[in-house]
Formats: structure tokens, C-alpha cells, sequence
């Protein structure tokens, strides 16, 4: 008995010396990490630098091969290939660690530094402290590998060639190389970036002749080559001297590409599509007989709609501006004729328009012909044949001379009045109701322009961002826009430089500037009012107001 007491006491002993040091084990080891303290005010301080215990900014005959800087707190670097940038670029790849409340900046052993030659290294947002994130900015390194650090500087803003917007992070890049091809080539000699209102400024830059680019940079290799990035130039040649001081903006903009075919499949047979980086201009599809053949478009993609059902050897050519694509009716377990010819998803059964308006009504397929098509219109008195109907696509577009205002009519499509590409007619019966709004609600735009220099020019006619109507204009002339709904409208002028009708963008090769564009607000327009316009186009691009 006083054995098994012993043991006891002996196992309660052990069990409580375990407990004592487990809690002063997790103590210890609370104690030894690093966090940022609960309660009080947040922390928004970053990192300090102390200049002291670093390595001097604006050296001269530099040769070191590390930098070391030295900070009040604890820091990470986070994304230092994206965010370091040294300028001029590097050959080889650098170094940047931290070691504590320490950076250190190493150049590869292979790296050899231009001559007489003022660096800067820009930290950009690498720098952070290590317990909540607080950054470390606008820090910038120079140091000249000669006797001098070069002073001249220039500075501008970078916005949308499109909408005059200004753009961030954009690098603005400088190069002592003059040829015509060298942002595609060749990395710049200086660089920055634009910060978050599009500024930026070059400084610590040497007396020389430059060339300057901003670019949008994708895959951060200092280098134009991809097609999805945008890119600005300055038309003339930068001469930098002690007597000159450079402020100008540039305009960014994405080039036109060429087409180029990305994707091209048939998940059910009589329907092919065909993706492209962007949508081909004159577009023309035929067969290898060339029988052109039905497409629509659909933002970058060209559908291709056949009945050449039985046949996977079938070859398709779509033809295009500067270019041409063979495309092979593959294999398909599905079939475009399975499905039923209906509505589009998008189509309403509440069609409201004003008299004269025609009626469109869409459907999921391409439409052909049918010589039995008849459709009918009812009112609560009568009902009206169509007078007249074409077909668009996947459109049908019905006239009806007899509507009038303040009505409502029900169209009726009876099953196999439509058919498709396919032979294939509409099952069902379609009913739609037709509301007649009152004409007299709407406005009409009466615009007198003026082009007194006969130059070309495209205009817009813009209400909530979509366009309503396209004009354009060589000289003096009028334009009457009717049958506009009330609401603020606004006038989109394009410098129609490319004779397209459209707006264009620049040219980086043939050192051609975006077109100039520029968007004049309307008066209101109220229900059944007119609006009276002139437009001098000239006053338009010098800054001076129409009225």
C-alpha cells in the first residue's frame, strides 16, 4: 500500500515538473517571435534608412561589386526582378537578400560596368518591413563609374491616345541607339516609370542625343514584342544639353496587328469557329470551288455556317485583308441540325419601336430564304400582311407600312414560315408583342460643319457610350440626324488621317502618331425637340469651343 503511494506520488511529481517546463518551453519560444503587437495604434511607419552604416549614395569612380544598406527595423523584399530596376540595364541578372534589418545589393561576378557612366538603381515597392508590410519608397541609388554624376533631367506625362487618360507604370524609356527599330531590339540606356497621375521624370542623364519610348511592358524585358502591348514615341530626336530643359507628353496606344488565326473548331458539324488575336477587315468565305459561303462575326471570332454535313475532307478558305486561312470541316459527333431553330437568347417578345421603324427580330442560326414565308400582325380590329422582308444574317426584318402610334399588335410566325442554313424551319408557333411609341417624343440633330481646310475627318454621334450614328465629312456640309430619343449626346471627331472612317491607331515603324480624336458635348436634347449645331472642326482641335 505505501509502495502504490509512493508511486503515485512519484508519477504526480514527474507529471507537474513535465507541465512547468512545457509552459516555460512555450513561453521562450513566444517570446523569440517576431509579430507585430496586438492592441495600440496601427503601425504605418516603414523601414528608415540609416545613412551612416550604408553604403554612400552618389558615388563617383564606383567599382564595387556589393551595395549594402542598413535599416531601423526588420525587412523582406518582395518581387525585386519586377520592382529593382537599375538603369542602365544590366547584362547579367543581380542579387538583392536581406539579412535582418539589412539589404544587400550584389552585381553578378560577370557584370561589367560602362565607363563614365551614371547609374541609378530604383528600389520601386521591394523594400517592406517585416511585421505589417509597410514600404519602403521613392528610394533611388546613383553612383557614376567616372569622375562625374551627370545632372540634366527631362519629364512629362504619359496618357491614353484614346481618351486622354493618364496611364501608370508605364516605362518611359531612353536610348542613345537612333535606329529606327531599336525599342524591338534593344534595351534602353535610361528608363522610369509613370507614377499613379502619369508623370515621371529622367534624371542624372549625360549631354547626348536620345530617342524616347513609353511602353507597357508585359513580360518586364525592357523590349517591344509582343502584340498586347501598347506602346508611345516622341516624332522627333531628344538633343540633351545644359541649356535645355525637356517637358512633353506622350500617347500610348496598342498597334493595329496583323490577323493571325488562334483557334479554329466545329463542336457540332455546320458550325465552325474561328478565333483570331483580332478580327479580320474584308472578310470573304468560299470553298475550294469558290462558292462563297455564309459567316458571322462575333467580336474576334469569324463563325463559319455550312450544310456540308457528310464530308470531314472539306476544305474552307476565309479570305481577308493582306492574308487568307485554310480551315478543315472536322469531324463532328454532334450536329448543327439537332438543334431547334428559335430565338436568340438575347431576342425580346416586347418589341417597342416608332412608326416607320422596321421590325428585327433575331434567331440562333443564319437565315435563308423560305419562298412560303408569310407573317401576320394583328390589332384588336384587323390583321396585316408584311409589305415587305429581308433577311441579315441571323436577322429577319419585317416592314409593315400600317403601324401606328399608341398601339399594340401581336406578330405571329406559324411553325415552318423560317428556315436556316440547314433546311431546317421553326417547329413552333412564335408570338410577339408589338408596342407603337409616339414619334413626337423624339428629337432630330441639325449640325452644320464646317471643314474649311478639306481635310477628311469621321464623326461619331455618342449617347452613354455606344455609337448611334456615323458621319463623316472633306468639306462644308450638313447633316440632319432624325428620330432621336431624349438624353444628353455627345459628338466623337476623328482626324481621319487612314481614310477608314474609324479611328486609328499609331505606328511605331512607319513613325506614324495615333489620329487625333476629340469628343464635343451636346445640349440636352428634350422629348420632341430639335437641336441646332455648327461644328467647326478646326476650332474643334485648337482648343476653341463650337457652339
Amino acid at each position: 500500500m505505501r509502495k502504490q503511494s509512493y508511486i503515485n506520488a512519484t508519477l504526480s511529481m514527474k507529471i507537474t515538473v513535465m507541465l512547468v517546463m512545457s509552459m516555460s518551453l512555450l513561453i521562450a519560444v513566444s517570446c523569440a517571435r517576431l509579430g507585430a503587437p496586438t492592441g495600440g495604434p496601427k503601425d504605418e511607419t516603414p523601414p528608415k534608412l540609416i545613412d551612416e552604416l550604408s553604403s554612400n549614395n552618389y558615388q563617383t569612380n564606383f567599382s564595387e561589386q556589393k551595395i549594402f544598406f542598413q535599416f531601423d527595423e526588420w525587412i523582406v523584399i518582395q518581387n525585386p526582378i519586377q520592382e529593382v530596376v537599375v538603369s542602365p540595364p544590366l547584362s547579367y541578372p543581380f542579387k538583392f537578400e536581406t539579412k535582418g534589418k539589412a539589404a544587400i545589393f550584389s552585381f553578378s561576378e560577370n557584370e561589367e560596368l560602362k565607363p563614365d557612366v551614371t547609374y541609378q538603381i530604383n528600389f520601386g515597392d521591394a523594400v517592406r518591413d517585416f511585421t505589417v508590410g509597410n514600404v519602403f519608397k521613392n528610394f533611388i541609388y546613383v553612383f557614376s563609374t567616372g569622375d562625374e554624376i551627370d545632372s540634366l533631367s527631362m519629364s512629362g506625362t504619359v496618357v491614353n491616345a484614346l481618351d486622354g487618360k493618364p496611364r501608370e507604370d508605364i516605362l518611359l524609356m531612353l536610348y542613345d541607339n537612333l535606329s529606327d527599330t531599336c525599342i524591338t531590339t534593344l534595351k534602353p540606356f535610361y528608363f522610369t516609370r509613370t507614377d499613379n497621375e502619369g508623370a515621371f521624370k529622367l534624371e542624372n542623364l549625360r549631354q547626348d542625343t536620345f530617342r524616347i519610348y513609353a511602353l507597357k511592358d508585359e513580360n518586364v524585358n525592357y523590349i517591344y514584342d509582343l502584340p498586347i502591348e501598347q506602346v508611345g514615341f516622341l516624332d522627333t530626336l531628344i538633343v540633351l544639353n545644359d541649356t535645355t530643359e525637356f517637358v512633353f507628353d506622350l500617347e500610348l496606344f496598342d498597334e493595329i496587328d496583323d490577323p493571325v488565326l488562334i483557334d479554329s473548331k466545329q463542336e457540332k458539324k455546320g458550325l465552325i469557329k474561328t478565333v483570331y488575336n483580332v478580327l479580320p477587315s474584308d472578310i470573304t468565305v468560299t470553298d475550294l470551288q469558290g462558292t462563297q459561303l455564309n459567316y458571322t462575326t462575333d467580336k474576334d471570332t469569324i463563325m463559319l455556317w455550312h450544310n456540308i454535313m457528310n464530308n470531314d475532307s472539306t476544305q474552307f478558305i476565309i479570305s481577308y485583308e493582306n492574308g487568307s486561312d485554310t480551315i478543315i470541316n472536322k469531324r463532328s459527333r454532334k450536329s448543327m441540325i439537332e438543334e431547334k431553330l428559335k430565338l436568340n437568347r438575347s431576342q425580346r417578345e416586347n418589341i417597342a419601336l416608332y412608326e416607320g421603324d422596321s421590325i428585327r427580330i433575331e434567331f440562333n442560326h443564319y437565315l435563308m430564304d423560305n419562298d412560303t414565308m408569310q407573317l401576320t400582325l394583328s390589332d384588336t380590329i384587323s390583321r396585316y400582311l408584311q409589305d415587305a422582308y429581308r433577311l441579315e444574317e441571323k436577322q429577319l426584318i419585317v416592314y409593315y407600312d400600317s403601324l401606328k402610334h399608341s398601339n399594340e399588335y401581336t406578330l405571329e410566325i406559324l411553325p415552318n414560315m423560317i428556315s436556316n442554313v440547314f433546311g431546317i424551319n421553326n417547329l413552333d408557333t412564335i408570338n410577339m408583342k408589338i408596342i407603337v411609341q409616339d414619334p413626337g417624343t423624339l428629337g432630330n440633330l441639325n449640325m452644320k460643319v464646317i471643314n474649311t481646310q478639306n481635310r477628311n475627318y469621321a464623326m461619331q454621334l455618342i449617347k452613354a457610350d455606344a455609337v448611334i450614328k456615323e458621319m463623316s465629312t472633306t468639306s462644308d456640309t450638313s447633316y440632319v440626324v432624325n428620330k432621336l430619343e431624349s438624353g444628353t449626346y455627345s459628338l466623337r471627331v476623328i482626324e481621319d488621317i487612314v481614310p477608314d472612317g474609324k479611328w486609328t491607331p499609331g505606328n511605331v515603324l512607319l513613325k506614324r502618331q495615333s489620329e487625333r480624336i476629340k469628343e464635343v458635348p451636346l445640349e440636352e436634347l428634350r422629348a420632341g425637340w430639335d437641336i441646332e449645331f455648327e461644328l467647326d472642326i478646326n476650332k474643334v482641335f485648337n482648343g476653341v469651343k463650337s457652339e
